[in-house]
């Protein structure tokens, strides 16, 4: 009755604790004189001991309270208990989740029934895996092949390594059952609770790593696009299934379009590697979406996942390049003194498609904004190699 109150959050004029209805005949007067005393301290809290509930039969008792305000409001509830038979062994609940996916990790979890362990009386738990069901044929299960027994209702997880070691699989349904005991006795005195726990899959993730954008398409020119990074958090080294991989082009925003001069023609697929002969696009300067779907399992395990890249086939040479200092034969400092030469050389990414369409021509320069902001230019009396691949800087050009 802790939550009782009287209008306007005042105490309380009145209060009965009264007893409602007991089972069959018996001597209650150590229970209606501990109602009594409640009542004469006006207590809104009725604490009945063990050693007072231990005489009473066995059974259902209800117990009212009346309470009344300064203003003469009158209130009342009941509460009703039952008197059980103590148990051999406690009496718990499986908290584990009916799913999960391996890389979580596999909960071991139950709740005790607080009114059903004695103060002082220790409880244990044993779990046990006894079967794996897998495409509806029983497996053994040789996760806590010896049984686990723990002094704690929620042990723990069984890790992705040890589901991995017990070779469980998604789709896998695995059988727990736990036996909860008092310490002194032995599991096979208490009852044994089971739970189904179906193993399902992480969602997988795809990657499809190799070239992007513009792509020059003369003939030779391979395009190698890699599947490899893409990963199964549920099995990360693909130990329990293999990971398959479709690939595929298509022309974007025109599924109709082939990608292809020859529509037979695929590329060469081995493995997680997809490699394309640029120089079969039948649609030049037109984005294509090369893509990989990855798969895991069959049927209604079946896990899946694509990715893409978008490359655009280019009748003209693609240039990329990088921008490096040269210092010789020894590496460069991260500075340099006004008085130290600057050579830089430019390094293409595909030398090859470019010098096959008569090579490139280079003229250096300093950006625009820098140039006028530092109030230089790069011209042939301060540096050496201008229109060259690589080009040397006079002390002189830099203030």
């Amino acid at each position: 009755g802790s939550e009782s109150r009287g209008p306007g959050g005042r105490p309380l004029v009145f209060v009965e604790w009264s007893l409602e209805s007991f089972p069959g005949d018996q001597d209650l007067e150590d229970l209606q004189q501990a109602l009594v005393e409640a009542n004469e301290r006006d207590e809104l809290i009725l604490e009945l001991p063990g050693s007072l509930l231990a005489p009473l039969a066995l059974g259902q008792y209800t117990i009212g309270l009346t309470v009344r305000s300064w203003l003469g409001t009158q209130g009342r509830a009941e509460h009703t208990f039952t008197k059980q038979e103590a148990s051999a062994s406690p009496m718990a609940s499986i908290d584990t989740p009916d799913a999960v996916v391996p890389s979580g990790g596999l909960p071991l979890a139950a709740t005790v029934n607080p009114y059903s362990v004695c103060d002082g009386r220790k409880v244990f738990f044993l779990w046990q895996c006894v079967r794996l069901e897998r495409s509806g044929q029983d497996l053994e299960c040789t996760l806590l092949v010896e049984g686990n027994t723990y002094e704690r209702a929620n042990p723990g997880d069984i890790n992705l390594a040890a589901l991995t070691r017990a070779g469980v699989s998604v789709g896998d349904v695995l059988h727990f059952t736990l036996n909860v005991f008092f310490e002194g006795s032995r599991p096979e005195s208490s009852s044994t609770l089971g739970k189904a726990v179906l193993i399902e899959g992480d969602d997988i993730q795809a990657r499809l790593n190799g070239p992007q954008g513009l792509v020059h398409m003369r003939e030779g020119n391979a395009l190698s696009f890699s599947a490899a990074a893409s990963v199964d958090p549920s099995d990360p080294d693909n130990s329990a299934a293999e990971m398959r991989f479709e690939f595929e082009c298509a022309v974007d925003a025109d599924n109709l379009a082939p990608c292809f001069e020859d529509v037979s023609y695929t590329g060469t697929v081995e493995g997680s590697t997809w490699v394309v002969d640029a120089s079969m696009f039948a649609e030049p300067d037109r984005r294509h979406r090369m893509s990989v779907t990855a798969l895991k399992g069959l049927g209604s395990v079946l896990r899946t996942d694509t990715a893409t890249s978008i490359i655009v086939p280019s009748t003209m040479p693609v240039i990329r390049a990088t921008i490096a200092r040269f210092c010789g034969s020894t590496a460069c400092p991260t500075k340099i003194s006004p008085s130290d030469l600057l050579t830089l050389l430019v390094r293409l990414d595909d030398a090859s498609s470019v010098n096959a369409s008569g090579g490139p021509t280079y003229r250096w320069s300093i950006l625009e904004d820098q140039a006028s902001l530092l109030g230089i230019q790069l011209d042939d009396t301060n540096t050496n190699g201008l229109t060259s691949d690589s080009v040397t800087i006079f002390p002189s050009a830099i203030p």
